[in-house]
This record gives C-alpha cells, sequence and structure tokens, in this order.
C-alpha cells in the first residue's frame, strides 16, 4: 500500500495488467465456486467468503479506477482504510465476547469466600493458584507470594522451605508448584505458620501434620494449626496492628522484658523503624523477615520502606523537570525577543 504513490507505479502495474487480469479471474473463479460448493454441501451461505468476495470486486474495482488515472495513489490509500475495515471486521466479530466484568473476572470460589470471611491479618497458600486472584486483591486477601511476587532469594528460599517445593528453576509465581499433577510438595506446618499463613487451599488431601480440614471441595480449605500472627515477639507480651498500608506498619507493643519484634515482610534494603520516634536499625531476623528490638515497657513501633534509590531518583526526576521548564520558558523568551 506505502509504494502505491511512488512515481511510476502506476505504469510499472499498467504493464503487468494482463497478468493482474487473469490473477484476478483465478481467484474469482475458485472462490465462486468454493461458495457454491459450499452452499450445495451445507444449504447454507458461507457469510465470510461472500464478504471477502464482495471486498474483492471493491479492491478491483479501486484498482481498475487507479490504472486508468481517474484518482492518485494517495486517494487509493485512504480509500482502502474503510474497506480494509469492511473486510476485517466481520471476520475479527467472531473473536469478540462481551462480557460483564464482575461476573467473569471477580467470579469467587466457595473457598475464595469461606477465606476472605475469617476475621484477622492472615496469608493462603494455595499450590495451584485455585483461588482467583482479581477477588482476592478485591477483598485483600493476602497470599503467602503476594499477588505479583517480587522475588528475593532469600523470601523465595523461606517460601520453598515451609512449602515443600523444591524447584530451583525461575517460575512466575512463587513457590513453582503450579503445575504439580502428583502432589509431592508437603507444606510444614510450623514454618508456613512463621509465614503468617493460616489456611492453604488445594484440590489435593492435605494429610500433613498440623493441618485440619475446616471446608470440604475442590479446592478444599485447611486450616493451619500452627500459624503465627503477621507482627510477634520473641519474648512474653503484646504486640498490635493498629495501623497497616502498602509499605507501612504501626505496631503497638507491650513487654516485660527486651525482646524482639518480629514482622511478617520480606527483608529488604529499604525498610526503616523508629521505637517511640526514635530511629532504630532494622534487622533480618529468620533469614527472610524484619524486626526490631525493643526495651520493656509500652512502645509504639513504625516501620516504613523507604529504599535510598526512591530517595535519590524522585530528588534528580524533580531537578531534571525543573530544569526542562527552566530551559522551555528561557527558549520561548528568546524567541518573542527575537
Amino acid at each position: 500500500v506505502d509504494v502505491l504513490a511512488e512515481p511510476g507505479r502506476r505504469e510499472w502495474m499498467w504493464e503487468r495488467r494482463r497478468w493482474l487480469a487473469r490473477a484476478v479471474g483465478v481467484y474469482a473463479a475458485a472462490s465462486v465456486t468454493f461458495l457454491f460448493a459450499y452452499r450445495l454441501l451445507f444449504q447454507q451461505w458461507h457469510e465470510l467468503l461472500a464478504i471477502q468476495l464482495l471486498m474483492a470486486v471493491l479492491l478491483v474495482f479501486l484498482g481498475v479506477v487507479w490504472l486508468t488515472g481517474r484518482i492518485d495513489g494517495r486517494a487509493v490509500q485512504w480509500l482502502l482504510i474503510p474497506f480494509l475495515l469492511f473486510d476485517l471486521l466481520p471476520t475479527d466479530a467472531s473473536y469478540i465476547d462481551l462480557v460483564d466484568p464482575a461476573s467473569v473476572f471477580l467470579r469467587s470460589t466457595p473457598a475464595l469466600d469461606f477465606v476472605s470471611a475469617q476475621p484477622g491479618d492472615f496469608r493462603v497458600y494455595s499450590p495451584a493458584a485455585d483461588l482467583p486472584y482479581a477477588v482476592a486483591a478485591q477483598r485483600k486477601v493476602e497470599w503467602l507470594e503476594g499477588l505479583l511476587s517480587f522475588q528475593l532469594d532469600h523470601a523465595i528460599r523461606a517460601i520453598r522451605l515451609a512449602t515443600g517445593c523444591a524447584e530451583a528453576h525461575y517460575a512466575t509465581a512463587a513457590p513453582p508448584c503450579l503445575n504439580d499433577r502428583i502432589p509431592v510438595a508437603v507444606p510444614d506446618a510450623e514454618k508456613l505458620g512463621r509465614l503468617n499463613v493460616r489456611y492453604v487451599s488445594t484440590k489435593f488431601p492435605l494429610n500433613a501434620p498440623g493441618f485440619k480440614l475446616v471446608m470440604g471441595g475442590s479446592p478444599a480449605v485447611y486450616e493451619n494449626m500452627l500459624w503465627q500472627p503477621r507482627v510477634r515477639l520473641t519474648s512474653n507480651g503484646r504486640a498490635e496492628i493498629v495501623n497497616k498500608e502498602a509499605g507501612l506498619y504501626e505496631v503497638a507493643v507491650n513487654v516485660a522484658t527486651t525482646a524482639q519484634l518480629v514482622v511478617v515482610e520480606s527483608w529488604a534494603p529499604g525498610w526503616q523503624a523508629t521505637v517511640d520516634g526514635q530511629p532504630r536499625n532494622v534487622e533480618r531476623v529468620e533469614d527472610a523477615l524484619i524486626g526490631v528490638s525493643v526495651e520493656p515497657g509500652e512502645h509504639m513501633v513504625r516501620f516504613v520502606y523507604d529504599p535510598l534509590p526512591w530517595e535519590i531518583g524522585w530528588r534528580v526526576s524533580a531537578v531534571a523537570l525543573t530544569g526542562l521548564v527552566v530551559w522551555v520558558v528561557v527558549t520561548l523568551w528568546r524567541r518573542k525577543t527575537r
């Protein structure tokens, strides 16, 4: 189509008009023959083929008008747009299915209904991703690996040890147990509990110790009897989440002796903590989680994910944007003065 407007293209094709006419004749004869054969065999017309033939007639007419010099190549290019739409849309319509997103993508399951109805902050583990992600996100059901897992090596290692998924290859989901037809990965209730996993949704019977069937079906839901809360202390005391957002935890703590507060979030450079407003070093505990030491008494502990690259990046971007605005203003002012 692009070459139709090139100088000399029409003359080149005019010299070959007999070959073009023969090609069109062969195509037309074959298509008409097939159209009527289809009608005889199936007692109905092939609608898409009929549209194709009509499109061919229009294209031939357009080509003749162009070759005889009545319109130029640029006009042919513009006229081809509606012709192609007329040709393609009926075919594409068979691939278009208008659906109600709420009934298709946000369709729940009995297992998810049960899990989302339970109170508290906990995570769910589903070896084969049996729970629909979209509805889980809408209902704020948290997965062991996260909806879109950011695969830190130490976090994945802890998940694999807890779930029994020992495959070392990379996968888009963590742990990579999505294609296990025979359930050979046996989860560890105590290790899953340390990762705040309260429920396991699976289509296979879960006979490992520490799990209790709480809802039958396919998938069934098992409760981890050894699960631990999202925040916990390594000694006697009380830890309660008073505010939780993305990258933010505020925890009220009351301990009688020096203890370590553990938050079940993946450790990464950038986690910062304060105890009663005073900065405190964030420690990497249990190989994959974040924690901080607290002294006896009542405290308010605040964890914030604020990585250094973000701090540097937004400042550099702000300076660059300011420079761009100044450059545009100066350029326009110079043009005006000239």
